[in-house]
């Protein structure tokens, strides 16, 4: 499957996306609307690290800062942030942009080069949800 979801951590505070290969927007949808569905099985707070190491470039069709909006709409209450990981020019362009052009959930979305850094980023978050 191009784009899957499932808990990274025993506790549930951390789930893992992953997108590779050829994912479209479809794919994107369904994978970040599970992971929310996953969220609101807990009480707590959570954080998702969106992996895009396996993918070679977002899809070309559709509007992809509307889209990420809203599925982010659809995120409850517990969702702390997304960290995305990704050394690809033009993810870490639109995360970029995205960061800048929606503040309400801007400041909730975090990019790191791998998944080692973006596991340290996610527990960090959920330490500082906790404050």
């Amino acid at each position: 499957m191009p784009a899957t979801f499932e808990w990274y951590s025993d506790n549930k505070t951390i789930i893992y996306e992953q997108f590779s290969g050829d994912w479209t927007w479809g794919d994107f949808v369904v994978c970040i609307k599970g992971a929310c569905d996953l969220m609101r099985e807990v009480d707590h707070d959570v954080v998702t690290i969106a992996d895009y190491t396996e993918s070679q470039t977002l899809p070309m069709s559709g509007a992809s800062l509307k889209i990420a909006r809203d599925v982010m709409d659809y995120a409850p209450d517990n969702w702390r942030g997304v960290v995305i990981v990704s050394n690809h020019r033009l993810i870490k362009a639109m995360v970029s942009l995205f960061q800048n052009a929606n503040r309400t959930f801007g400041d909730k979305v975090y990019l790191e080069s791998t998944l080692d850094d973006a596991v340290q980023r996610a527990l960090t978050i959920s330490l500082n949800a906790k404050k």
